[in-house]
């Protein structure tokens, strides 16, 4: 039996991509943090997320978590760099 996307963590991104490109959230612009898992895992907290996971090199999250609340982060870190 397949299980739909929406039940399972659709959204998956590697900590890398994952740090680069929310690490705004967080850190100064012009800061570098490592991309690692205990960056992500700061990002997240600061975002309030729940129902996540972290695996050894991703992060996962449910579908609305990418339609909703990283939808506000990317427009908060493009009017920034503004």
């Amino acid at each position: 039996m397949d299980v739909p996307p929406q039940l399972g963590y659709s959204f998956r991104m590697d900590f890398a991509d994952f740090a680069k490109r929310y690490k705004n959230v967080v850190f100064k612009y012009h800061q570098n943090p490592p991309e690692t898992r205990e960056t992500c895992n700061t990002i997240l907290a600061k975002i309030k997320l729940d129902n996540y996971q972290l695996g050894n090199t991703k992060v996962f999250m449910k579908y609305y978590h990418r339609s909703e609340s990283f939808r506000q982060v990317d427009f908060s870190c493009v009017t920034a760099l503004v």
